[in-house]
């Protein structure tokens, strides 16, 4: 099943414009896939670009913090409050990301916003090139907070 998160339609827009392929599975996997790279997401070396790998990570993070609550997407914003990468070997011919909340983890959250307070969700990501090696890890700490009204 494709992931879109329905009021985040600039999300959507750069999901596109990467070429994503983005993918949540029934137990919560959130898989980002850049799978047809395109020549501007290559550095001079011919690997793909830290800041592209990086994108894919966030997307995969951020997605596996939201998905738990999405149907309260309306109520909030997500904000990424903090964000470490770590590179183990280039990616040559494109990149997948994996991320997953672990159900506790999913189900404090729902709660914490049901009581009306705002949330961090930390989140690790893994990175492998499409022949399944290992290129990288990411962590991300994710901020889901209460949409302010003003008056």
């Amino acid at each position: 099943m494709e992931f879109q998160v329905p009021t985040m339609q600039a999300s959507q827009r750069w999901i596109d414009w990467l070429g994503l392929e983005v993918e949540l599975r029934g137990d919560g996997l959130m898989i980002a896939r850049l799978d047809q790279p395109r020549v501007e997401h290559f550095d001079g070396d011919g690997a793909i670009n830290a800041a592209v790998s990086y994108a894919v990570a966030e997307i995969a993070g951020t997605g596996a913090a939201v998905y738990p609550v999405s149907d309260l997407i309306d109520h909030m914003t997500s904000v990424v409050t903090q964000a470490r990468i770590e590179y183990d070997h280039p990616s040559h011919d494109g990149l997948i990301a994996t991320a997953m909340l672990n159900p506790g983890a999913a189900a404090r959250e729902r709660a914490t916003l049901l009581d009306g307070h705002d949330v961090i969700i930390d989140v690790n990501v893994l990175m492998n090139d499409l022949n399944g090696l290992p290129v990288g890890r990411a962590g991300f700490s994710v901020s889901l907070r209460h949409r302010r009204h003003i008056d």
